[in-house]
């Protein structure tokens, strides 16, 4: 496995656009790869009532969320996976949220893809999904939400 990008923290006021912007209900699933600190994970869970799973490398991030699970009582809504991104299930993903590079991106875009055509939404943070057309596009805090409802390849 090659070395994981940096973790970069995505700020609250981005967080909270990408999930408006994807329109997360309630009892809907949102896969967060590559979840860092979990900030996206708290954000569906406590504002929406969305169940939340991340994929994450770093066992001090993976222990951080789930200690801050238990704590804020959300253990029930939000999960951490200790594996890499690359090959997470996106099989039950309603919504699925990135922070991750182009090249990062270029190799899931096949999973992207299928997600794309079972109806999945998918919102990227900073960096657009190499070959595929965003149906939205939208600067928050100097950073570009890119939103994916369809399958659109350039």
């Amino acid at each position: 496995m090659k070395k994981p990008v940096p973790f970069v923290p995505t700020p609250l006021p981005v967080v909270y656009r990408m999930l408006d912007l994807a329109g997360v209900e309630e009892g809907e699933t949102v896969v967060d790869l590559g979840c860092g600190d979990g900030r996206i994970l708290f954000t569906a869970a406590e504002r929406y009532g969305a169940r939340a799973v991340g994929y994450e490398i770093r066992p001090g991030l993976i222990e951080y969320i789930r200690r801050s699970a238990k704590v804020k009582r959300l253990d029930d809504l939000v999960k951490v996976v200790n594996a890499d991104l690359r090959n997470a299930s996106l099989d039950n993903a309603d919504v699925i949220t990135l922070y991750l590079t182009s090249d990062l991106l270029s190799q899931i875009r096949p999973r992207l893809e299928k997600a794309l055509q079972h109806g999945t939404r998918i919102v990227s943070h900073g960096f657009k999904i190499p070959g595929l057309i965003p149906s939205e596009a939208e600067k928050r805090n100097g950073k570009i939400i890119y939103l994916y409802r369809r399958l659109e390849k350039i």
